[in-house]
């Protein structure tokens, strides 16, 4: 029997070996005092066939050759280079490999080998035995050779066993394995002593010292300190201290560090790094043990980490080293090993505990080498797919090459018959050529004989032609001679002439070299001005002349930027022009509309840059100049009037300059607002703001915060809603006469009804459910924000939890009953709204939307369902602040109503109080229903009744507040207006001003001179946009480029001079030719046919030489060169000079053009001897005169005068032209108008003044002019059956309110009754087919303030501006889509027949505007259904 030591010696090394299995190559080190095993021996080792490659294998070794190694229980060869190509076999006791160094021919290796295990039994083995191998090729253990061997006499024995028993041996006993100890004593057990005498031996045990070298390439690096007073690191057997520290080395040389720390919770961390090739492992847990499991999943199989805990706290040499560290006995917990027994029972202990440790970790490898075998197992299928794939398209690349091989060999064979037949081909030519060549030589002969004839006779006329030549020569040098002695005289006259003209051109181009006073020279005196500037018919005073000629120079400058690709249509031509639509706005209305338009674009462009989405989807809505006038017919004006008030609103403000890159050009809250009045279009107040405005932070922020709108707002907007419900009950069942006893029945039926709703126990659970959710904590920050903060930008309408309430307060659904069939609608109505409020508050900025939307849709449905709800309605975040306000104390004292609790400022009330009231205090709300007149009317909206927001809605508030500044103004001399300092209140209160006249008396109504300031003010505004500053930048730099194309030009003359020269030249030398061709042509024909010939020669031959006889084509072509100069050079004519200077004055007006569409302002010409300033009113030859202003009263307006062209051509006899001032002048207008029209008649010298006949002319229409209360339901009618009756809501766009509302409008006497119908109407519509940006137009309430306005034509006007912005926030793209789907499925009611195929039609990507529409194309058919106008939408599906 084995020994306690034998046994743990050979279990120690069976894990070894299965450690070097794994992949860790692990060495086994010396053996000492520590080990030890605790389970059974094992039978026995059987020796194997190759000594040096050994690995165990299910507790028995299996042959591997020299540095394989051992992956997932498979050998893998170190020769076979990649491990994924590498072949894995399961090793079985006796296999031999076929990966061995011998691997051709295995069998001298297994003879050698069976000869040494015969040679240790005993026995010899001859040399006649042989051996036979064969490889196993599939299965586990593909790779490895299965041996046979034969005895001399041809006996096949099948393994060495069966050898040894033939030859009557025993087998070898197995040998000791090296490096094993001789078997140790029993180990005897020590009873325990007591701690006291234990911590004193530990203390006096040997202290240790690091680093600590443990064997198995385990160092200890640091001991570390015991932590006292924690028992978290210690147990009753192990004491594990703070910054412990080991070093563990592989046998592929990588490094592991185990480490001890304090963990979060306070804790021991174990934790186990290791980094290789960059890439750093970290492993932690709780214990020891999992630390290391831990870095066998981060490693996995390709690094070894052995099978053992590295941290070696099992060690008992650890164990002595800790408990003789300081502070050990302070563990309270752990026993001491002397204190258990002795250190021989610990040992064992010890190796129990590092063998379960081993088991763990070896359970752990298994998993991670499984998992990627499964991963290699998988990839080597995918490769064997692919190899496959390739082995097929190799197949066919084989066949496609040899059929490719086969046609070139028909090809060449092919080629060789042509070829044959070809050289049989070319025998014939060549014999035809021989021939042919025969005959050629003959001919070239007789031609040699007669080109030696000619030779000769040219010879002797050459020498002719010399003798001759020579005579001439002596004739030429005297003619030349002669012909210098002119030359130099006429050249002197010549320079003589071209310093006349020189000067007299550079003159008028350039001006006078010398200049004098203005005055120096009396026979030039230029008048003094008349003002003769008379637009006709009511422009005349001197103001209005100013204001209209510097308002058409803007539109005439900046028309592409505000009219676009239309900008030569839409802009006046001319002053007059101008001022003939401005004389007659009624006929001229659609140009009007557009100017206006165009002029207050880039305003509201710079607004909509600076607001959010929501705000700019709003103004969007908003008919701009590219809109029909079928829209902007009368609701410009609107438009006009609400961007003035809005406007003012922005001035009103602090003074805003963008500091930032990218911050918005106008204050994000002032352009808020603004967006605000433009769609409501009230005073000064709507349910998102007060009267007062938001805070202003001065500076650009990205998000700002809205003021809370007050509750006050909320309960105004349901006011109008149940006022509206009654009016669609009372006056929308079609009675003839809107007064009899039927319509009070009905209106006092639908008045009661909203009384119930204060005793009505269903509406009593709905508010106490959704005040109870209000105070949820998903609502409680925002229930009272209103839509500023949940629906803003992305929902059409404005529904909130407050608003919600407010409506069921206000009786909206219990009068909505009376309006439909079914009682169950209203519980719907109650549902929709319900749905739309949970909608909004999903998109709520906080994260809860989507709870809360489902806590509020239950709550409500709960509370529908109930008979009884509590008697006391609790209060609601919204019922915190002044109702008028929002605000809280700190803004002021506030009163708490006795009879309803409601908070109200004393300055918030009308009249505001000066001190708190003593006694009880009663709302204005309370005091109407005490006194019985809080009727509700929607003629009278009492809401606001009692309060400042009464005159703040109407706009008498900020009137009265603009008039006492104005007086203020007025009296205090240092203030002054905006035309003399800039003052951002006085321009304010001056577009308030325009605003209030366009309101009382519409754009018709004004006077000339309001028409000019109003079109005056949107210039001053529009110039201070984004876009036209940009355009102002940009004419700088390309302004500077114009002027120098003009200097360019100025240098040209002399090119245009010269031009007319050469044209003249080629004209009279055209004239010579044709009248010598003529001579030519009358010239007798008898002359001997010799001399002609002669002469024919002799022209020839003079060509090509000069005076001297030298023959050179160059010096010919030199010389005409020089006489073509020469005659350029002549002075030009003062016909040509006149030609020469229209052509150069017609370019100059072209280049000067484009000057005037970019400068930034126009450039004046000059000034006179009198101090008149000139200016081009356009390059037609208008020149507009200024007179001298007053020195006394210089801010009087000066007189205007208009000159003619041909007063301005006048003008310049009358000029000094060497004037300091007046030479300028003289020299820009020689420039423009000096040349004499007449002296070219192809060439305009002055453009044409534009023909205004044409442009502003309107053709008269037969329609009479409707009243703004007719017009207005006109419109709402065509809008109304426009709309498909899918985009209605089920219970609120019923049939039957659908034919009240129509007949309210029908029957309606005002526009607050028209304006009742509108509302029910709008609120029926679903809100998936409105434009986001109808959020800021949706409100109730505004809408009925500006149908009660005093003007009803403006109340009309700001209705259809409503109407116009719904039709343009209504999805018609998405009604052109249903109408599709509808059509389609009515079609497919009508069931095919089995064999054919129908498809329903494609729907193409739709686009991103919501004003195109979505094209429908069948996919079988070219059948397309073609986009929809406004006048084909009246349909009903």
């Amino acid at each position: 029997m084995l020994t306690t030591t034998e046994t743990g010696k050979r279990a120690r090394d069976d894990m070894e070996t299965r450690e070097g299995g794994c992949g860790a190559n692990a060495t086994r080190g010396e053996s000492d005092e520590d080990e030890f095993d605790v389970d059974d021996a094992s039978d026995g080792d059987e020796s194997e066939d190759d000594e040096d490659f050994t690995v165990a294998s299910r507790g028995r070794s299996a042959p591997m050759g020299a540095a394989a190694r051992l992956v997932d229980g498979k050998v893998i060869s170190a020769d076979s280079g990649d491990d994924s190509n590498s072949k894995r076999v399961k090793i079985t006791p006796g296999a031999i490999r076929a990966d061995r160094k011998n691997v051709d021919d295995p069998c001298p290796g297994l003879l050698e080998s069976l000869r040494e295990f015969v040679m240790k039994a005993g026995g010899t083995l001859s040399d006649d035995w042989s051996c036979t191998a064969t490889m196993r090729t599939n299965g586990a253990t593909a790779g490895s050779y299965d041996a046979i061997y034969w005895s001399p006499d041809q006996q096949r024995y099948r393994s060495r066993l069966e050898v040894l028993r033939a030859l009557g041996l025993a087998p070898p006993k197995p040998e000791a394995k090296s490096g094993s100890k001789a078997p140790k004593a029993k180990i005897q057990h020590i009873e325990p002593i007591p701690r006291a005498e234990a911590v004193v031996n530990a203390k006096a045990s040997e202290k240790p010292v690091s680093p600590m070298e443990l064997g198995d390439n385990t160092v200890v690096v640091d001991f570390g300190s015991v932590l006292q007073n924690t028992e978290e690191f210690h147990d009753e057997v192990h004491i594990w201290p703070f910054g412990y520290k080991t070093k563990w080395t592989n046998d592929n040389g990588d490094v592991f560090f185990s480490q001890v720390t304090k963990a979060s919770d306070g804790g021991p961390e174990f934790i186990v790094k290791m980094e290789k090739d960059g890439e750093k492992y970290t492993a932690c847990a709780a214990s020891p043990l999992g630390a290391w499991i831990e870095m066998c999943d981060s490693v996995g199989p390709a690094i070894p980490v052995g099978i053992s805990d590295h941290f070696c706290f099992e060690d008992v040499r650890i164990v002595r080293a800790i408990e003789s560290l300081a502070g050990s006995d302070a563990c309270e917990k752990y026993q001491f090993v002397e204190e258990r027994g002795g250190w021989d029972d610990e040992r064992v202990r010890r190796a129990k505990a590092r063998v379960m440790d081993s088991k763990e970790i070896l359970k752990q490898i298994r998993l991670v080498t499984q998992k990627v075998k499964t991963e290699q197992v998988a990839q080597n299928r995918v490769q064997r797919e692919i190899s496959k794939v390739l082995d097929r398209l190799v197949s066919r690349v084989d066949t496609a090459v040899k059929r490719e091989a086969a046609k070139k060999q028909r090809a060449e064979t092919k080629k060789a018959l042509s070829e044959i037949a070809k050289k049989h081909r070319d025998s014939l030519k060549e014999a035809s050529k021989a021939e042919k060549e025969a005959a050629k030589e003959a001919e070239r002969m007789q031609r040699e004989a007669k080109r030696e004839q000619e030779k000769l006779a040219k010879e002797a006329l050459k020498a002719q032609q010399a003798i001759e030549r020579e005579a001439q020569r002596e004739i030429n040098k005297a003619k030349r001679a002669k012909e210098m002695e002119e030359k130099k005289k006429r050249d002197a006259e010549r320079a003589a002439q071209m310093s006349v003209v020189e000067k007299k051109q550079k003159e008028w181009l350039m001006g006078m070299e010398q200049r004098d006073a203005d005055s120096s020279d009396t026979t030039f005196a230029p008048p003094i001005m008349t003002p003769n500037l008379k637009i006709e018919p009511d422009f005349t005073e001197k103001s209005e002349l100013g204001d209209i000629l510097e308002i058409w120079m803007f539109l005439d400058r900046f028309k592409s930027e505000l009219f676009g690709a239309d900008a030569d249509r839409i802009s006046p031509p001319t002053v007059q022009a101008l001022a003939n639509i401005l004389s007659n706005p009624k006929k001229s209305e659609p140009l009007l509309a557009v100017l206006h338009l165009g002029m207050v674009a880039p305003c509201i462009s710079d607004v909509s840059a600076s607001t959010d989405s929501s705000s700019t989807s709003a103004l969007k809505l908003i008919p701009d100049a590219k809109a029909h006038f079928s829209e902007t017919k009368g609701v410009w004006q609107e438009v006009i009037r609400r961007f003035l008030h809005a406007s003012s609103i922005i001035y009103d403000s602090a003074p805003y300059e963008p500091y930032l890159k990218d911050a918005p050009p106008i204050l994000p809250e002032a352009a808020d607002v603004f967006t605000r009045y433009m769609c409501a279009g009230n005073a000064g107040f709507d349910p998102l703001s007060n009267e007062e405005g938001p805070p202003w932070n001065g500076h650009p922020v990205p998000k700002y915060n809205a003021r809370i709108a007050p509750y006050l707002a909320a309960a105004a907007d349901a006011e109008v809603l149940a006022a509206v419900e009654v009016e669609l009950f009372s006056n929308g069942g079609g009675f003839d006469v809107p007064a009899s006893r039927v319509v009070e029945t009905r209106r006092q039926k639908a008045l009661a009804a909203i009384t119930e709703a204060k005793t009505s126990q269903q509406i009593q659970a709905v508010r106490c459910a959704i005040r109870n959710c209000a105070w949820s904590h998903a609502l409680t920050n925002v229930s009272c924000r209103g839509d500023a903060a949940a629906v803003k930008g992305s929902q059409p309408r404005g529904m909130d939890i407050r608003l919600l309430d407010a409506r069921l307060k206000a009786g909206v659904y219990n009068a909505a009953a009376h309006s439909v069939s079914n009682a169950n609608e209203v519980d719907d109505m109650i549902r929709t709204d319900v749905v739309e409020v949970a909608n909004n508050m999903a998109h709520l900025t906080n994260g809860n939307g989507p709870k809360a939307k489902l806590e509020l849709i239950a709550a409500v449905d709960s509370a529908l369902k109930q008979t009884k709800a509590a008697e006391e309605l609790h209060s609601s975040p919204w019922d915190q602040g002044c109702s008028v306000c929002g605000l809280d104390v700190v803004a002021g004292v506030v009163l708490l109503c006795d009879s309803c609790d409601a908070e109200y400022h004393i300055k918030c009330l009308d009249p505001p109080l000066l001190a708190e009231p003593e006694g009880e205090w009663f709302c204005p709300k309370c005091v109407r229903e005490r006194e019985n007149t809080n009727v509700v009317s929607i003629h009278e909206c009492k809401a606001f009744v009692g309060t400042r927001l009464e005159k703040a809605a109407t706009g008498e508030a900020i009137a009265v507040k603009d008039a006492m500044l104005e007086n203020e103004a007025e009296d205090d001399e240092e203030e002054s207006g905006f035309s003399d300092g800039g003052c951002r209140g006085a321009m304010a209160r001056r577009l308030r001003s325009l605003a209030r006249a366009m309101e009382s008396v519409g754009f018709d109504g004004l006077s000339t001179q309001s028409r000019l300031v109003l079109l005056r003010t949107l210039m001053t505004l529009c110039l201070d946009s984004v876009s036209l500053r940009e355009a102002i930048d940009s004419g700088l730099n390309a302004t500077s480029e114009v002027k120098r194309e003009v200097r360019q030009h100025i240098k040209a003359w002399d090119d245009y001079r010269m031009e007319e020269v050469r044209a003249s030249d080629a004209k009279k030398a055209e004239e010579e030719a044709k009248a010598a061709k003529e001579a030519e042509a009358n010239k007798p024909a008898d002359a001997p046919e010799s001399a002609k010939a002669y002469e024919d020669v002799l022209e020839d031959e003079v060509v090509k030489m000069d005076v001297d006889g030298e023959e050179s084509v160059a010096k010919a072509d030199a010389a005409k060169e020089k006489r073509e100069r020469k005659v350029v050079q002549r002075a030009p004519t003062d016909d040509e000079l006149a030609r020469a200077r229209v052509r150069w004055q017609s370019k100059w007006h072209e280049v000067e053009a484009s000057e005037l569409e970019i400068a930034p302002r126009r450039t004046p010409l000059g000034s006179d001897r009198h101090k008149q300033m000139y200016w081009r009113l356009g390059n037609w030859g208008e020149v507009i005169v200024q007179a001298a202003k007053d020195a006394e009263q210089y801010d009087v307006e000066p007189e205007y005068g208009l000159l003619n062209t041909e007063e301005t051509k006048a003008l310049i006899g009358k000029l000094n032209p060497k004037g300091r001032k007046e030479g300028d002048l003289w020299r820009a207008l020689q420039r423009r108008f000096g040349a004499e029209a007449s002296a070219l008649s192809d060439v305009t010298a002055v453009p044409a003044i534009p023909d205004i006949s044409e442009w502003g002319a309107i053709e008269e229409t037969s329609d009479q002019e409707e009243s703004g209360l007719a017009r207005v339901r006109q419109t709402f009618l065509t809008l109304e059956s426009e709309i498909p009756d899918i985009a209605f809501n089920r219970a609120l766009g019923s049939a039957e309110r659908r034919t009240m509302w129509l007949n309210v409008a029908a029957s309606a006497k005002s526009l607050v009754s028209l304006a009742s119908a509108i509302i029910a109407f709008e609120r029926a519509l679903e809100r998936d087919w409105l434009n986001p940006g109808w959020l800021s137009w949706s409100w109730a309430s505004p809408l009925v303030r500006c149908a009660s306005g005093a003007n009803e034509a403006s109340s009309a006007r700001s209705i259809r501006l409503h109407l116009v912005a719904l039709r343009r926030a209504f999805k018609w793209n998405k009604a052109t889509r249903a109408s599709g789907r509808v059509a389609g499925e009515e079609a497919n009611l009508i069931l095919p027949e089995r064999s054919t195929r129908t498809r329903k039609p494609a729907v193409v990507a739709e686009s991103d505007s919501d004003d195109e529409y979505e094209e429908l194309e069948d996919s079988e058919s070219e059948e397309v259904i073609t986009k929809t106008h406004a006048r084909d939408r009246s349909f009903r599906l």
